[in-house]
This record gives structure tokens, C-alpha cells and sequence, in this order.
């Protein structure tokens, strides 16, 4: 009698799960069975002894250890039993199955003995295999309970067997924290079944069937965590626990070495031998024995529900070194948001050879230059499948996995031939396909997702098989992308027998026949091993001058911890080379910081809120006071600011307030109440003359008619310096793994007399400064670089064309420029502006923060009052626009 997992039969016993009292803590149990003569019991025990007694056998188990459950299994067994290194190992097989016993025990051995030395001695006294008349696949401490059938599998016994010895340490000796999440699924399969096709030369092979079954099985939305992962409920909490377990420890070894991580594995199960642990204990003896922290690695691999996509932006570019030796340079990206931190292993085919080499990928994009012997043809990223990461199209061949995990999985069947295949598609239904109608239009049905088409029910040219018995093969769906087809033809009824339950344990396979109920033919498909591209060849030719591409100014300039780069304000060629540094910088893996002159340091928060995606971009517009306290085109600034945010890249204000510098430029420091006082550093550097003097010259050629005194101008010119430079230290000092990108009016890093000499005073932080080249007599000691970026027009920017006031009663029209859109709309001057797109005008801020968002060809509602001395005043709303180019040049002016 009995039911579920387990029974008491003549033919054997087999009590699992719940048959004796158990408790919620591992403890020890004392076990003796009596079972009738001619039975064997076996249960977990370092050594047994029996006592005969009339009609039966006593077995008394002596385990001296703590579990969580104890177990017993009986059957007509024949006992074989041999020794290593002090273990009794012995078979408990069926009279029928001797043979087969002594090639178990032979190989058992020999798995406990290469586990002994590669992880520590093996935590008990004897291990067994024990057969079962049901279809087991159990493994219990010192023992595995192994079905009848599954023994006589060819492969089991290099497989499976292995994978069960192997959890008397991982699971039956350090028990699972399974609060943390199963790790021992994954850490098992690592060191078996991966470890075993390592050994043939086939490890790339199987973490390339991880993939495919993950991609296959785990759907996006949903997917849970490796961390969430407690038992193997279906297929995709399979390829959860079990692939990416054993892809994440694969990658730990990547990272660290084979030696430390078998030191780590072995101080592990030394450490937490008979005790409970989690993903925290393994995370800290890894830790220990590497000397690294590795709380990136546990959160991003345990927490994420995603994975990485990795490309190659672009082809790979061939290119000469100044030694004359041959180079490849491409640009290696991933589509994550926040990204992976991976170690990418590359392969570069040459004309000598294969280079290999791994690389940090820690963002977006990384630029990889590798020197390699040979002219390089061809560029492999991850060839071998060493990260856990979604497979490019040509790495993800048509296979049955793809057919089962679909989320639309359907079949239909040939009604001629309906006594053949309704069997199985029972069975499939019971699986989760649909039934397509073979009335249905082929296209229709097919365009729906993955089919499974059985016989021929639209006459679809597929060869016939004859005789062959049952054969299956699958190929991409034309009609739907990204899903499979798969032809099914049988010729009877009899040949389908079985089939249905084994067919998704193909998973990796794309053409299978049987024959009698036998597998006789299994094929995988080809598929691209890693992301490969070619390299393109380059031009050839001979420099006019020793000018640098940005990208080689940035790798000498990215030796300092700060660059910066100054500005003319209004040139949007010197904003886009900007940017372009700083995507450099984020290519080459920098962490990357943008300190920016244009916004006031009282607004900081402001900027972190929008970074953080908890106010939009008008918001830190109209927060910030953009407008009114910078003022020059946003649009040239806007790429920057865009970027970083999607690059989560931070930025700086590192500006001193406007109140404040406006006050000193025209009465002087002495002038500041001891609350502005307060927030100036104290530290202001007045002494280098060469400073002073080189602002002399630029003072006496601008207008003085605001800035009367010389002296104030150089007060407010060094306490912007001073006040930037004092907000740059502060962010770097608490970010030491930051580089930061400096953005400022060139004015304030030539000759490193402003910012830069104030930074390094600070902190001595090693610096470099770029310039643009226009209009500059070049001096060494200007720059460290220089750029040439060329007149590039700024983006568009919609204007109004207006001369605007602002007085009490709010902004008023003081002159109308001739062919702008308010011109042709009819606004006069005299009009009070009350608002625009429905939205108020209070202030210049509230106009420009709309009209910055205006696209070219856009429209504008404005809202003015008009204000008539014979009559009453009249409200009229203008339809303003189209917005175009031609408008660029006219904006609007205050007083």
C-alpha cells in the first residue's frame, strides 16, 4: 500500500516522505527495520547490523549524524561491495542487473575519490547504490536510490551517478539554507555534469545547452532570481536553479582562478560540515580565501531577474601600433540597464593564430584594443559560453527545447492519420499546447507561435520516412520570428509509444528518430559559437600632420582622475566633443563623473532627482532656475545631460550662486554678508600673478560698462575657481572610484591656472585639460590637448522673435522682430504674455522651459493680454508656428 513517494509492496519498499515523525531541524535518528528473509534494507548509515530472527531480517542503521529526514528503502537485492581510501562502497541491485552493478561500484569509486581530493574527504563512512523498482532518481546521504531503468540508461552512470555522489558534499552533508535560495543544484551541477564535459572537451557544448534551455524555458516577466530558487517545480525553475546556478559558479572561477576557488569550496564544506548554509556563507568564504570583495558579483547574479545581451557595436577595425605591429579595436556593449559587471572572454583570429584574452565589460560600452601577432581577420566574443547571457540569433539554433518552452506552443494534426497521433496529443495538451485546426489557414496559424505539425494537414512538402519509425525534426518559423517548427511523422500509432514523455528531455536537439521504441538518431544543429564579426580592413595612407582621433587623446588624457574640458559657451561643436569624451572614458570602463560650471551648487538635489528618474526634465529646468542663472541654449547642453542619465553617469553642480558671484563682481568679497560668507571657501588663492595678468587682457576687451573695478572681476573670476574646485574634491574624495569630466568656460582651466591648480590643492588629483584649437594661438603650456572639431550647427531651437520685459504685472512685448512666428501671428508690442500651451508665464523661465521642447514643425498656443487705451483689455490666444530653422537667429531678448 501507499501513494506518492511512497509505497510497501512484496516486490519492495520505498518510504520517503513523511512516514515518520520529523522535526524542523536536523537531528539524529535511530533506525532499525525488520523486513521479511530474502529482503535487503538500506537506509543512510555509516555501517549496519543485522539480527536474524524467524520470518525476518533486522536492520539497524548506525548514522551518527544530523538530518532533516530520515529514509528506507527494501528490495530482493544482491549486495557487491569493494573499498577507497577507508570508504566501503557497495551496490544493492536486482539479480538481473549484477553486471551492471559491478561497473556502478567500479565508477562510484572512482567519483569518490576525485571528489575526496578535489573538495576534502568524503563526509561519511560507506556510500551505496541502491536500485528501485520505481523510476527514481534520489540522493540521500551515503546513499542514491536509482529506478531500475534509469540504471540501464547508457549514460547514467557517467552522469547522474556522479551528480548524486557529489551532493553527500553539497546538500547531504552542508545542508541548504534554503531561506537564501538552493545554491547546491547549481554548485553540483558546475562541479559534475559541466565539470564531466569539461574533461571531453565538450564544456563549451554544455554551457551552450544552459543557454539555449534558459532562453527557451525562462520567459521575460517571468523569470525569478537565483536567489529566490528553492526546488525544481517545471522546466523553467530548472534552467533557473540548476543552469544559471552553474553558469554563476563557472563565472566565479573565471574571475578568481581554478586554485582559489577550490580553496574556497574546500574551506567551505569544511567550515559548514553537518550545519545549515546560505549564499551569505558562501559569498564570505569566497571572499576570505580571494582577498576580494565580491558583493557585486552575489547581488548581481542572485538578485537580477535579467541577464546581458553583449554585442559588438559596429566591425571591429584593424590598425597599425606606433611599433608596427597589428592591433584590433572595436567596441564591446550591453544592453542591461544598470549593466552587468562581466569578465568577457574574446578570441581574435589571425593570420598566425587565435589571440585569446578576457576583458572588463562594468558599462554600457567598453572600447577593447588587443595587440595581436598576425593580421587579424576576426573578431569572438565569448566563444566558449563562459557568461550567463541571451544568445544571439545564430547562437540560438531551432531546437526542441525552443518548441516547449514557447509561451504559444500549439500542434495540429493530420486528420487522416488521427489514430496515429491522438495519443499524443492527449499527452501534449496535458503539457500545455493548444489544438490548431487543420482547417485553419496555414499562414494564420503559424504566424501565432511555435507549432508541433503532425503528418502532413496542409500538404506541406516535408519527405516522407517510410519506414523509419518515428522521426521529429525542427526548423525556425518563417512566419513568426523567433519560434520554431517542428515536423512530426510515425508510422503507426506503435512507434509513438513512449515518445511524448521523452521528448522533452531532447531539449538541445533538432532531429531525432525512433525505431521500435528505441532512439536510434540524435543530431544537434550548428550554430555560431560566440558573437563573432569580422574586422574590417582599414585605409591605408600616409599623415599630412601627427594629429590624434579623440578617442587616442582620451586614452592619454584618462591617465589623470579629472579632465577637463573647457568651452565656448555657444559653439555646439565644443559641447559635442564633450560628450564624446565622456563616452569615451564610459567605452574604455570608467566609472565617470560630470562636473558641470552650469548649474549652482544650492541645486544639487535637484540634479540627483532627476538622475534618479524622480522628476522629469522640465522639472530640473524650472528647479534648477536653468534660465535665469545660466541662460545659454539648453539644446547645446541637453545631449550631455541625457546621456548621463541614461548612463547613470552623475553629474556635479559645481557652481558658486549667482547672488553670490554677481554681488563680489560688482562690490567685492568684503561685501558678502557672514552668511554668504559661509558658503565661499576659505581658502581663497588671490597670489598668481600670471593668473591675474591673463585676465587683465581679457578684461580690457569686453565692455566694462557693468563691471567698473577690475579687481571685483578677479575676486568673482577666482571664487568661481575656487568654489568648483571645492565641489569637484568633495565628490571625488567620497567617491574614490570616480573619474570626473569637468565641463567649464575655457577661461577657468587655460594653463591650468583656474580650476584645475585650485584641484590640485586640494587633493593633488592628477589632472589634464583639452581646448578647443578655434581662434587660439597655440602655446604648449595652454593645454595639455587640443581639439579641432570643425563649425558644427548647434540643434534646433524654437525662438519667438521677441524683446520682452519683465515688469510687475509679468513679461511684456517690447518690440517684435520682423518675419518671426510671433510676427506672423500678430503679436504686438505693448502685449502682457499670460501663458503658453495652456500652461502660466509667469517669468522668462516658464516661456523658454516650453519653447525648449519644441521640436522643428511644432506649433504654440500663446495666451497674451493686449492692453488697449480706448477700450477694454482683450485676451487673445495666437496659434504660433510653424517652428523652423529660418527663426533660429531671432529669439527673444530681455531687459
Amino acid at each position: 500500500a501507499g501513494g506518492g513517494t511512497n509505497f510497501v509492496s512484496p516486490r519492495g519498499v520505498m518510504l520517503l516522505d513523511n512516514w515518520c515523525p520529523t522535526f524542523d531541524r536536523p537531528c539524529c535518528y535511530t533506525l532499525s527495520a525488520e523486513v521479511p528473509r530474502g529482503m535487503v534494507a538500506v537506509s543512510e548509515a555509516d555501517s549496519v547490523t543485522t539480527r536474524e530472527r524467524d520470518d525476518g531480517t533486522v536492520f539497524t542503521f548506525l548514522f551518527p549524524y544530523p538530518r532533516n529526514s530520515v529514509s528506507l528503502v527494501a528490495g530482493h537485492f544482491e549486495k557487491q561491495s569493494s573499498s577507497v581510501d577507508g570508504i566501503d562502497v557497495c551496490t544493492y541491485f536486482f539479480p538481473e542487473d549484477q553486471e551492471l552493478a559491478r561497473r556502478y561500484l567500479e565508477k562510484a569509486k572512482g567519483y569518490l575519490k576525485m571528489y575526496s581530493e578535489m573538495l576534502g574527504p568524503y563526509p561519511f563512512k560507506a556510500f551505496s547504490v541502491v536500485e528501485n523498482v520505481a523510476p527514481t532518481g534520489y540522493g540521500f546521504p551515503s546513499y542514491t536510490l536509482l529506478g531500475q531503468a534509469v540504471v540501464r540508461l547508457p549514460f547514467i552512470v557517467d552522469t547522474s551517478l556522479g551528480h548524486e555522489i557529489l551532493h553527500n558534499w553539497f546538500g547531504n552533508s552542508v545542508y541548504v539554507d534554503y531561506e537564501q535560495g538552493n545554491w547546491a543544484e547549481g554548485l553540483t551541477t558546475c562541479l559534475a555534469d559541466e565539470y564531466y564535459k569539461e574533461q571531453e572537451g565538450k564544456g563549451a557544448e554544455y554551457r551552450h545547452s544552459c543557454l539555449v534551455d534558459y532562453q527557451s524555458y525562462v520567459r521575460e516577466g517571468d523569470a525569478i532570481a537565483l536567489a529566490d530558487f528553492r526546488f525544481q517545480r517545471d522546466r523553467a525553475s530548472r534552467a533557473v536553479g540548476y543552469n544559471k546556478g552553474a553558469m554563476v559558479f563557472h563565472m566565479l572561477e573565471s574571475i578568481l582562478s581554478k586554485d582559489v576557488f577550490l580553496e574556497s569550496l574546500r574551506a567551505f564544506v569544511a567550515r559548514y560540515r553537518f550545519k545549515t548554509a546560505g549564499w551569505t556563507e558562501i559569498q564570505q568564504v569566497f571572499e576570505e580565501k580571494s582577498g576580494k570583495d565580491l558583493s557585486w558579483f552575489f547581488r548581481q547574479w542572485l538578485e537580477r531577474t535579467d541577464y546581458p545581451g553583449i554585442d559588438i557595436a559596429g566591425r571591429p577595425v584593424a590598425e597599425e601600433t606606433r611599433d608596427g605591429e597589428q592591433a584590433v579595436r572595436f567596441t564591446l556593449r550591453q544592453d542591461n540597464s544598470p549593466p552587468y559587471r562581466l569578465l568577457v572572454p574574446v578570441e581574435v583570429k589571425t593570420s598566425q593564430g587565435t589571440e585569446r584574452k578576457s576583458v572588463w565589460l562594468e558599462g554600457k560600452e567598453k572600447e577593447v584594443r588587443i595587440q595581436v601577432r598576425g593580421y587579424p581577420t576576426e573578431v569572438a566574443v565569448d566563444p566558449g559560453f563562459d557568461i550567463m547571457r541571451t544568445l544571439s540569433p545564430a547562437e540560438f539554433p531551432p531546437v526542441l527545447a525552443r518548441l516547449y518552452g514557447a509561451k504559444n506552443k500549439m500542434y495540429v494534426m493530420d486528420q487522416r492519420q488521427k489514430d496515429v497521433y491522438k495519443d499524443l496529443a492527449a499527452a501534449l495538451r496535458r503539457q500545455g499546447f493548444q489544438a490548431i485546426s487543420p482547417k485553419a489557414s496555414m499562414k494564420d496559424a503559424l504566424s501565432r507561435g511555435s507549432v508541433l505539425i503532425m503528418g502532413r494537414p496542409w500538404g506541406l512538402p516535408e519527405k516522407e520516412d517510410g519506414d523509419q519509425g518515428a522521426v521529429i525534426r525542427v526548423k525556425s518559423n518563417p512566419f513568426c520570428r523567433g519560434e520554431v517548427i517542428a515536423y512530426l511523422s510515425a508510422g503507426s500509432a506503435m512507434e509513438l509509444e513512449g515518445v511524448a514523455r521523452r521528448l522533452r528531455h531532447y531539449g538541445t536537439y533538432n532531429h531525432l528518430e525512433f525505431k521500435g521504441g528505441r532512439t536510434v538518431k540524435k543530431e544537434r544543429p550548428d550554430y555560431q559559437k560566440g558573437i563573432v564579426k569580422r574586422i574590417e580592413a582599414p585605409i591605408m595612407g600616409i599623415s599630412s600632420t601627427d594629429l590624434s582621433p579623440l578617442s587616442r587623446l582620451v586614452r592619454g588624457a584618462d591617465r589623470a582622475r579629472v579632465i577637463f574640458v573647457g568651452e565656448q559657451h555657444d559653439k555646439y561643436s565644443n559641447h559635442l566633443a564633450q560628450l564624446q569624451i565622456i563616452k569615451e572614458l564610459v567605452r574604455k570602463g570608467e566609472k565617470v563623473a560630470v562636473g558641470m560650471e552650469m548649474f549652482q551648487e544650492p541645486f544639487q538635489h535637484v540634479l540627483d532627482d532627476y538622475l534618479g528618474g524622480k522628476i522629469d526634465e522640465k522639472t530640473l529646468l524650472k528647479d534648477t532656475e536653468y534660465f535665469t542663472r545660466w541662460g545659454y541654449d539648453y539644446q547645446l547642453y541637453r545631449p550631455i545631460i541625457r546621456y548621463c542619465k541614461r548612463e547613470n553617469i552623475p553629474i556635479v553642480a559645481l557652481n558658486v550662486r549667482t547672488e553670490i558671484s554677481r554681488k563680489v563682481a560688482r562690490k567685492g568679497l568684503d561685501s558678502l554678508t557672514e552668511e554668504e560668507k559661509r558658503q565661499v571657501p576659505a581658502d581663497l588663492d588671490l597670489s598668481n600673478e600670471d593668473y591675474r595678468s591673463w585676465l587683465r587682457g581679457i578684461y580690457d576687451k569686453h565692455s566694462r560698462q557693468k563691471l567698473q573695478d577690475f579687481e571685483y572681476f578677479y575676486q568673482a573670476q577666482i571664487l568661481w575657481d575656487e568654489t568648483m574646485a571645492r565641489n569637484a574634491a568633495r565628490f571625488l574624495k567620497d567617491h574614490p572610484g570616480y573619474k570626473m569630466v569637468v565641463l567649464a568656460g575655457q577661461g577657468h582651466v587655460a594653463y591650468g591656472y583656474g580650476i584645475p591648480s585650485r584641484l590640485k590643492r586640494r587633493g593633488g588629483y592628477p589632472c589634464s585639460i583639452v581646448l578647443s584649437a578655434e581662434g587660439k594661438e597655440l602655446e604648449p603650456s595652454l593645454s595639455d590637448y587640443f581639439l579641432f572639431p570643425g563649425d558644427i550647427p548647434a540643434p534646433f531651437s524654437a525662438k519667438l522673435g521677441v524683446l520682452l520685459k519683465k515688469g510687475p504685472k509679468g513679461l511684456t512685448v517690447q518690440g517684435v522682430l520682423p518675419g518671426s512666428v510671433a510676427a506672423k501671428a500678430g503679436v504686438k508690442k505693448g502685449d502682457l504674455i499670460l501663458g503658453i500651451d495652456g500652461e502660466p508665464v509667469r517669468d522668462i523661465s516658464d516661456l523658454k522651459i516650453a519653447l525648449a521642447f519644441k521640436e522643428e514643425g511644432d506649433r504654440a498656443s500663446l495666451k497674451v493680454k493686449r492692453i488697449r487705451r480706448l477700450a477694454p483689455d482683450k485676451t487673445i490666444v495666437f496659434e504660433l508656428g510653424p517652428f523652423t530653422r529660418q527663426g533660429q537667429r531671432t529669439g527673444f531678448y530681455t531687459r
